[in-house]
């Protein structure tokens, strides 16, 4: 990944709350600012969005940041670069690079036993529960199922989703394939938190958020809510764009509990996309900061998946990030 790739982040709300889009385009981003705005323009109108940032990263620069829309439909306060939306699932990649600086510091190995930092983890499975290692978990290919219902609306702390994993069937062989699981990318956090000496959002705030000078993000708010917190919508009856009741989300989780800005994600691109130094002071090795970035399994690419991604022959899952090629169309 090089940093003459452009880079936009598309943060909006749809459906239960964000819409969190990275689209790859290489080579020199020729598109002048009217032309973005037409695009987004175009997007919040298909896709019924009140309100979206957008940052665009080029050659370790900022070459746009601005918002659209609304921060709630019906009232007029705006979405700004510094507009708070949550970030969902791409709270993964900063748990995923968490490990990374823990692997280089020899603390904690991408292949290593899960059992070795979580000893209460286990999984139905005999064969996997001897075998699972904390790839395993950020790779989606345990063999376990979704069961949204552990986390979705839960009473039980993240510990103990974590412990009941082990009640769990699996609905395909151990590594055959990947299923979407979010409890297990979880664990993986708590890996983290008990290899670092610390907890997961612990590390995140000092070891990621801290030095990129994120200052608006955050692992969770359990306090007051910052006032330029985005609302969550829904398509409602009739095809209107309605507001949702926010989802509660008390207690930080490595799988999804980040909130953030397009401002502050933009330095986050700008790390993603560089070789692991950051202002001079090496924050990861090239090496560990690439790895999540490479194509661990398969993801098929058939059905509405292949319609969503007409330009693409290929479609992998690293360690946190979606990973696939991209053809411009002539």
């Amino acid at each position: 990944m090089s940093r003459s790739r452009s880079l936009f982040v598309v943060l909006g709300l749809v459906l239960l709350g964000t819409l969190a889009l990275f689209i790859f385009f290489p080579g020199a981003l020729r598109s002048r600012h009217d032309s973005a705005d037409q695009l987004v323009a175009r997007t919040m109108k298909r896709w019924r969005i009140p309100g979206l940032a957008v940052a665009v990263v080029q050659d370790d620069r900022v070459a746009y940041l601005k918002g659209f829309g609304q921060r709630e439909v019906g009232k007029s306060a705006p979405v700004t670069a510094d507009t708070v939306f949550p970030i969902a699932s791409c709270t993964k990649s900063f748990t995923t690079l968490a490990m990374g600086m823990l692997a280089d510091e020899g603390k904690m190995s991408w292949d290593d036993p899960v059992g070795k930092h979580i000893p209460y983890f286990h999984l139905a499975d005999p064969l996997a529960d001897a075998q699972v290692n904390l790839r395993d978990l950020v790779t989606h290919r345990t063999g376990l199922g979704s069961y949204d219902l552990l986390w979705y609306h839960s009473p039980w702390s993240l510990d103990e989703r974590v412990k009941r994993v082990r009640y769990l069937q699996p609905s395909r062989p151990f590594r055959s394939g990947f299923q979407y699981q979010v409890v297990l990318f979880s664990a993986a956090g708590l890996a983290v938190g008990a290899a670092s000496g610390a907890t997961w959002e612990g590390f995140v705030q000092e070891r990621i958020l801290g030095p990129l000078a994120m200052t608006s993000s955050r692992c969770t708010f359990r306090q007051s809510p910052p006032a330029d917190l985005a609302a969550p919508h829904q398509i409602g009856p009739g095809g209107a764009t309605a507001v949702l009741p926010r989802y509660p989300l008390a207690d930080p989780d490595p799988a999804g509990s980040l909130h953030s800005t397009a401002r502050d994600l933009a330095q986050y691109l700008r790390f993603q996309l560089g070789d692991g130094t950051w202002e001079g002071k090496r924050l990861i090795s090239a090496a560990s900061l690439a790895e999540p970035h490479t194509a661990q399994i398969v993801l098929p690419l058939h059905g509405p998946t292949q319609a969503m991604n007409p330009e693409t022959l290929f479609l992998h899952y690293g360690m946190g990030w979606v990973v696939q090629d991209y053809t411009a169309s002539a």
